[in-house]
Order: structure tokens, then C-alpha cells, then sequence
């Protein structure tokens, strides 16, 4: 079964989760072309970010603390994507180590709303003109506060954004 196969069998689960922004993910990564992504929190959407990039020769460093057996990925995930570099940290700890610009980032990291504002602040600097950020679960019924620290976090920067409002909510931010 090829790879996009499985992103939409996987994406057409009955889930409210980011199963359901699969497809987005990688139409986005792919179609932006993207070269340098960063994904806070990671998981099985990281297969689908890596395939993408396959296509782009582009690079991914991955935010999560937990291992790849916490993530539910296998151990070969790592030989066969040497563009990949998992920092298993904090989000905030990562963030101070990174420099560089990003054409794409996904925050699915912390969901304690000061926790993502602090992040956003110190990402979206790194965002690139035309750079895409996406933010899961803002539209989530028991995490209101992540909207919130979303929009709060854009004060200052020049964006356009639009929610899905499936799937728990993806914010997706296009910084101008």
C-alpha cells in the first residue's frame, strides 16, 4: 500500500483527532514546497510530514519529549529519514537551541495555553514570509484557552488565519 494510501485510510478513521488533518498536512507540506519544517509534538503525524518532504528534499526536526515507542513510531523510522532529527526535549528547551528560518511549523505540543503562547512567541519570528503555521485543537470543547493564546500569540505579526472546524480544530496561520 503506497504511503498517500495509507495518510487516507488513516485520515478517514472515526476520530476526532489529527487523523482528520492528515491530508491537509501533506497537501500543505508538499504544496508549499516546503525545505525546513518543524513539528512541536510528535507522532504519527510525522510519517506523513516525512513522506512529504521526500518529495521537496526538505529537512524535519521534531519537538517531543517522549521516545519513538512513546510516539508509536518504529525504530526504523530513523535510518530511512536522515533529514529527520528528533530533539527529545521540551518544547521551550528546543526552542532556545534552534536558529534559523522555517517554512512550515506544527504546533501539537503542550496544550496549556501559556505554555503554547510562550511557544508561538518563539516561533512565529522564525516563521518565513508566506511560512504557514499550523495549531491543533483550537477548537477543542474542553481546551478553549488554546484559541485564545493562539491569537493573543499573533499580536504583532502580519497573518492570515483561518480554523477548520473539524478534527478538534487546526488554525492554520500564513504570516505575511
Amino acid at each position: 500500500m503506497s504511503i498517500l494510501n495509507k495518510i487516507i485510510e488513516n485520515s478517514s478513521e472515526i476520530n476526532s483527532g489529527f487523523k482528520k488533518h492528515y491530508l491537509t498536512l501533506y497537501a500543505i507540506v508538499g504544496g508549499m514546497e516546503a525545505k525546513r519544517v518543524l513539528e512541536i509534538g510528535g507522532g504519527l503525524s510525522t510519517p506523513v510530514i516525512l513522506q512529504a518532504l521526500k518529495n521537496t528534499g526538505g529537512e524535519l526536526i521534531t519537538c517531543d519529549p517522549r521516545d519513538l515507542k512513546g510516539l508509536g513510531l518504529e525504530e526504523s523510522i530513523k535510518s530511512e529519514n536522515p533529514n529527520w532529527t528528533h530533539m527529545m526535549d521540551l518544547s521551550g528547551n528546543v526552542l532556545d537551541k534552534i536558529s534559523g528560518t522555517f517554512d512550515f511549523v506544527l504546533h501539537d505540543g503542550s496544550h496549556e495555553g501559556k505554555v503554547l503562547f510562550k511557544d508561538l512567541r518563539k516561533i512565529l519570528p522564525m516563521i518565513k514570509k508566506g511560512g504557514v503555521l499550523l495549531v491543533h485543537d483550537t477548537n477543542h470543547p474542553k481546551l478553549k484557552n488554546l484559541y485564545r493564546a493562539t491569537c493573543l500569540a499573533l499580536l504583532g505579526f502580519r497573518h492570515s488565519k483561518i480554523t477548520l472546524p473539524y478534527g478538534h480544530g487546526l488554525t492554520i496561520v500564513i504570516k505575511k
